[in-house]
């Protein structure tokens, strides 16, 4: 759309209220982003404008890739943005439009995205709210109030409360042995640190986190070997863990999951617009599985199992969905023990890439058993 009154419509097949939109915009001269609105129209009467930024694309040259437009070679060009509506139902013509106040050069729009988001969830009984320790939602940074919320729940292995609202979590913390919970993705929102520290680290069993949204604020890939931001998610799951309906965006990777995870089971993650792998499975896992997920422009393999000094174990990537990876592979397995990659769809690879590689690269454990 580079013109004002250029448009493109899509037609509801199924009743919604949200949005996601993929997009791409112009990187600004001397990178680093711009925002820029775009009109949102529903069977011909205007919604609002959507707020779109390149903030979180278009990074240039050789591996690791920087920001820097001088360097050439642009990639990671899209981003996405999701947005809460009133309900519309099947049939509604859906148009985006650059109209006059739309300042963009120009816009390129990938798809649309619809569902029907369910109500927010209620806190259980019993459970520890965060706002209950100071945590006020949108407000400073709410650490302390995460960890005193995790030191209240851990002697009974109760439930932490994150309620709706966006909450700040800039640094990262221990967790073992509570249930960290929200009141769905579309609602509760963990806001990671500008420098892209913050998040939790696992260390122990009877792990389990659902229902909200990790955002960050990554905006380039970490050189290899140099730790510069944190995963959101990381560590040792230990037995007992569990993670559901878990949303990550703008994020150096969506889970690292660690030496000492066993029997971790990972199911309905959307993790998109990363820089580095969605997922890695990491050196000595065991009996892990993560299923129907959703995995889009990753910025290295989109599933890794990677079994670097030790094997990863007996441990699957089943049923998930694989779109776009900038770079890298769809999945990927490098080494190990009786691991698998079943019934997964993966499309659109970009840069060296193939949709499954089963490698020796990077010099892992060798593999073993049936992969």
């Amino acid at each position: 759309l580079a013109n004002t009154g250029h448009q493109v419509s899509f037609t509801l097949t199924q009743p919604t209220n949200s949005l996601v939109l993929r997009y791409s915009i112009p990187d600004a001269p001397g990178g680093g982003g711009q925002s820029a609105t775009l009109a949102l129209y529903a069977n011909g009467s205007k919604v609002r404008d959507l707020n779109l930024t390149s903030t979180y694309a278009w990074v240039y040259g050789a591996y690791p890739f920087r920001g820097v437009p001088s360097d050439g070679t642009p990639r990671h060009f899209y981003d996405e943005i999701h947005v809460p509506l009133a309900s519309y139902p099947a049939g509604t013509v859906f148009k985006l439009q650059k109209d006059s106040g739309n300042t963009a050069a120009w816009y390129d729009i990938d798809f649309i995205e619809t569902e029907v988001v369910p109500a927010a969830y209620a806190m259980p009984a019993g459970a520890f709210s965060i706002t209950s320790y100071g945590a006020v939602s949108g407000g400073a940074d709410a650490t302390s109030a995460f960890q005193q919320a995790i030191a209240a729940a851990q002697p009974s292995g109760g439930v932490v409360w994150v309620p709706a609202g966006t909450f700040k979590l800039p640094t990262r913390i221990n967790v073992s042995g509570v249930t960290i919970r929200g009141a769905g993705p579309w609602y509760s929102t963990v806001e990671l640190g500008d420098n892209g520290r913050g998040g939790f680290y696992a260390t122990g069993n009877n792990i389990k986190m659902a229902d909200f949204l990790m955002l960050g604020k990554v905006t380039l890939r970490d050189p290899d070997e140099q730790v510069l931001s944190d995963a959101p998610l990381e560590g040792n799951f230990g037995t007992g863990s569990l993670l559901q309906n878990l949303w990550f965006e703008h994020t150096k990777v969506g889970l690292w999951v660690d030496s000492g995870t066993n029997g971790l089971y990972a199911t309905g993650l959307r993790i998109r617009n990363v820089f580095a792998d969605g997922v890695n499975i990491h050196a000595n896992v065991q009996n892990t599985v993560m299923d129907q997920s959703v995995i889009r422009n990753s910025g290295d393999d989109a599933l890794a199992m990677y079994s670097r000094g030790s094997a990863v174990t007996n441990s699957a990537y089943v049923r998930n969905t694989v779109q776009s990876p900038v770079l890298a592979n769809g999945i990927g397995i490098y080494g190990g023990n009786g691991n698998r990659a079943e019934y997964n769809v993966i499309q659109d690879t970009v840069v060296g890439s193939s949709g499954i590689t089963v490698s020796s690269r990077f010099s892992p454990v060798p593999f073993s058993g049936t992969t």
